[in-house]
């Protein structure tokens, strides 16, 4: 196997680029905040651990994201990692259309979570860098909480379930 690539290749569009990353599986969430008793969500699948010791983590978010802008002023939000039952909302939080969330705290102590979900996250933004299109937040895990059952997954353009292929350890609760 060759690393290089032909110097006089091609560059990769953006079709290409994202028919190739649809072929990598990834679980799904939903990224929720208030501002100002307003709630904003936004469906991602470019969530990850960073850090163990502090717990930290990273998300993407487009630049044009409102819910970025509400994360930036904020300065707070919920990583809420979608059950496999949940394609509907992941459906709904994917869209551009207004309100998506409703019944927000009016005093914005709390943030909102997505029901049923399997786990959700509280962070504080530590830092954010362009990556593209995109805003790349590192953040320090404030809590976490978790439940019972499968992810929602997302390959190749569609939402699915999980099945183990291997049971060679046992699973954490």
């Amino acid at each position: 196997m060759s690393a290089e690539q032909a110097p006089d290749s091609p560059p990769v569009t953006a079709d290409e680029f994202r028919h190739a990353i649809g072929h990598f599986p990834t679980g799904v969430c939903v990224i929720t905040t208030a501002v100002d008793g307003e709630g904003f969500g936004a469906t991602v699948s470019a969530v990850a651990s960073l850090s163990t010791e502090p717990p930290m983590l990273l998300v993407c978010l487009k630049d044009t994201s409102r819910t970025l802008g509400a994360v930036k002023r904020r300065g707070l939000f919920v990583v809420n990692m979608l059950e496999e039952g949940q394609a509907s909302v992941a459906a709904h939080f994917a869209t551009r259309d207004g309100a998506k969330i409703r019944d927000v705290d009016p005093g914005g102590n709390v943030l909102p979570r997505i029901e049923g979900a399997l786990g959700s996250i509280e962070c504080e933004v530590e830092s954010m860098v362009r990556g593209g299109s995109h805003l790349v937040i590192t953040a320090t895990v404030r809590s976490v909480q978790i439940s019972h059952g499968r992810p929602l997954t997302y390959y190749r353009g569609r939402y699915g379930g999980f099945l183990p292929a291997l049971s060679l350890v046992k699973p954490c609760d």
